[in-house]
């Protein structure tokens, strides 16, 4: 109970940080609980199986690929990884990987680390969104932005994620 007021005082903060309505965000004790949740509920939602892919990048935060392992193992689908090689050239490096590993009409589900925590690059965020959305229209995409938060210019309200 002495802690609600304070919650909701930085939510209403972190909000305007990340343009959106303070209802919008759902704080979470750590970025990889969060990703679990939506992931999870993406999974209750969507039913995937075989026949079905998840995309990600090669640099993806380490539990990011054990949670999408695990649902692979769960529910029967595939699991890709779009190999990022460094030194990057440019940024269009990464957009033609994740581009080549997308499969349209079976990726339903794609992964983007805004800021790799372990790769020394920015993701081109709503490029690489465009390019998911032209390629699979139908596949629910994912920004972990985590890394991000604080050090670039983030917005909920103007995001076409999901």
């Amino acid at each position: 109970r002495e802690l609600f007021p304070h919650l909701a005082h930085v939510t209403r903060e972190l909000a305007q940080v990340l343009d959106c309505r303070p209802e919008d965000l759902l704080p979470m004790p750590n970025a990889t609980m969060a990703l679990n949740t939506v992931l999870r509920s993406w999974q209750r939602r969507f039913k995937p199986g075989p026949g079905q892919r998840a995309l990600m990048l090669s640099c993806a935060y380490g539990s990011t690929k054990k949670l999408l392992g695990r649902l692979s193992e769960e529910c029967g689908m595939q699991v890709d990884l779009a190999p990022i090689e460094f030194p990057l050239a440019d940024d269009a490096a990464v957009l033609d990987a994740l581009a080549a590993a997308l499969c349209p009409g079976e990726t339903s589900l794609v992964i983007l680390d805004a800021v790799p925590s372990n790769a020394p690059f920015v993701l081109p965020v709503e490029e690489a969104i465009a390019l998911c959305r032209e390629r699979c229209p139908e596949a629910f995409v994912v920004v972990d932005a985590a890394h991000a938060l604080g050090g670039l210019p983030l917005s909920l309200r103007r995001s076409h994620a999901d």
